[in-house]
């Protein structure tokens, strides 16, 4: 285990609330949240795919709205070759942040392999995202300009 490694794991035992003797508080939680996503992804670069996604569901149970907790489960998932729950995974970060561009191409990835025209519908979505965000810098600017006038 390198050194990074071993401290990261060393910080979350610190917040192990059942040592501390009492629940944590809320950016101590935020905090944990944190170091379990570095450790996960630390671990899943190193292919400990049963540790990363140890890590990830500690998130979840902490709190399933982490975008990120699942976002490190698919990666795990996909590398093992379960395209179904992949899919079901990707689909989850993408109604938690629906603008993670990452979740979106990565969906398409793994339909374009047995769906194309699902994975075409991913990315037409992804596109008028885009537009969409182009559209509101675009009027957020002008309004700028405006009032500045």
């Amino acid at each position: 285990m390198e050194p990074a490694l071993a401290r990261l794991s060393d910080a979350v035992h610190l917040l192990n609330a059942q040592s501390l003797g009492r629940p944590l508080g809320r950016r101590e939680t935020d905090m944990l949240i944190e170091l379990l996503l570095r450790r996960g992804d630390w671990k899943l670069t190193s292919k400990d795919f049963g540790g990363a996604l140890q890590d990830a569901q500690r998130v979840l149970d902490i709190d399933e709205r982490v975008a990120e907790a699942h976002r490190l489960r698919r990666r795990r998932i996909v590398a093992a070759g379960y395209k179904e729950e992949a899919t079901k995974e990707y689909k989850r970060a993408i109604e938690l942040d629906t603008g993670n561009s990452d979740a979106i191409s990565g969906l398409v990835s793994v339909i374009e392999e047995s769906n194309l025209p699902e994975a075409l519908e991913h990315l037409e979505s992804k596109r008028k995202f885009a537009d969409y965000c182009r559209r509101t810098m675009r009027i957020s600017r002008n309004c700028r300009i405006a009032s500045q006038a």
